[in-house]
């Protein structure tokens, strides 16, 4: 009986330091934000941010931080928990250098569409669960290359960023990939062209339309087998 109850006291001292890890950790992602909107997310309950609006856990663990036209300052993309699986910061306003190396490295889903976030994101260090990812409508620079992407990777959008480039270079592309879009923005028309760095290694590249004989959109049918 007494080994029994010290082994759940164990189990239970375990679950509140996985609780406070993940705790310590979501104050970092919501520290820069202002005093009015640590109260919007907590309902004025600050003792655990696990249960704060817009977080959402599974099995004790985060698995998604949704948010969408928050406008209470930036949120700390870094310290979001490793097991979050869904990112969305969306119409919030956020400015700062993009960072791929510190995203959680389960993600499945980031959506970073419609903010003022800067920098050159490297498309090589992306986490390798990754399925979808939205960049578009940023700031973002380049050079960027399409290679080394994730594995399952389905889709991805860098639409109306800066990128200011002629050609942008891809290599194994993975077979999932179905849709890439390097929609045209003003200052980044000089993106002309998408070359395989290998000519044996091309899949099928369809283009929607044209600015001023500039690619506006590049969709990809991938039919490699």
């Amino acid at each position: 009986m007494l080994v029994f109850l010290f082994v759940r006291l164990e189990d239970t001292a375990k679950e509140y330091d996985i609780l406070d890890w993940q705790d310590a950790l979501l104050r970092g992602f919501f520290h820069d934000i202002s005093e009015k909107g640590k109260k919007y997310f907590s309902n004025d309950d600050t003792l655990r941010i696990g249960l704060w609006n817009h977080v959402t856990c599974q099995n004790q663990e985060v698995i998604s931080l949704d948010l969408d036209g928050i406008l209470y300052g930036n949120f700390s993309l870094c310290c979001a928990p490793p097991t979050t699986r869904t990112l969305v910061v969306r119409s919030c306003k956020q400015r700062y250098p993009i960072n791929t190396r510190c995203l959680p490295r389960r993600l499945e889903r980031v959506n970073l569409f419609n903010n003022k976030i800067f920098g050159c994101p490297d498309l090589t260090k992306l986490p390798p669960h990754l399925i979808t990812l939205n960049f578009s409508f940023n700031r973002m620079v380049g050079p960027i290359a399409l290679r080394d992407l994730p594995r399952g990777m389905t889709e991805l959008y860098i639409t109306f960023n800066r990128i200011q480039q002629e050609i942008v270079f891809y290599e194994k592309i993975p077979k999932t990939l179905q849709r890439i879009t390097l929609l045209d923005a003003k200052g980044s028309r000089n993106i002309k062209l998408i070359s395989p760095v290998d000519p044996d290694d091309a899949v099928d590249p369809r283009i929607f339309d044209e600015i001023d004989g500039n690619i506006h959109t590049i969709f990809f049918e991938n039919k490699t087998k």
